[in-house]
């Protein structure tokens, strides 16, 4: 499975990248802005998109409304991540399709068992695809 994780933070990228690894997701991309994650979108979809909420010049809700704008994005599953959330912006998120909210900071557990719940507990099926691509590595 390919996931992509958006954040401008790149110590965070990397934090929810090792989770996923060791996760035993092999196909983790990492974006630092929405244009570099429509960049990696537009190459190759994925099968999970994590996004912070707050970014300069276009946030987490300027890319999920890319994603569900595309016909290939309609269903992906898509998280943010935020460390301040507002109803109004929770509401909104919603309407636009978002899958879930993971509040900062948060474990690597609740990490975990919100995609075990979206996805099931099969590993197997996370380690299809090839090697990690990372956006600054």
């Amino acid at each position: 499975m390919r996931v992509l994780v958006v954040d401008d933070y790149g110590y965070m990228r990397k934090i929810i990248g090792d989770i996923l690894r060791q996760m035993g997701f092999g196909h983790v991309l990492e974006a630092a802005d929405v244009p570099q994650a429509q960049s990696f979108l537009e190459l190759s979809p994925v099968d999970l998109i994590i996004s912070d909420l707050t970014m300069p010049e276009e946030t987490g809700l300027d890319l999920l409304r890319t994603v569900r704008s595309r016909a290939d994005g309609a269903t992906v599953p898509f998280f943010i991540i935020t460390g301040n959330s507002t109803e109004e912006i929770i509401a909104l998120a919603r309407k636009n399709g978002v899958t879930d909210f993971l509040a900062k900071p948060f474990s690597p557990d609740t990490l975990k068992n919100r995609i075990d719940a979206l996805f099931g507990e099969k590993e197997t099926s996370r380690n299809e695809g090839s090697k990690d691509e990372n956006s600054d590595r």
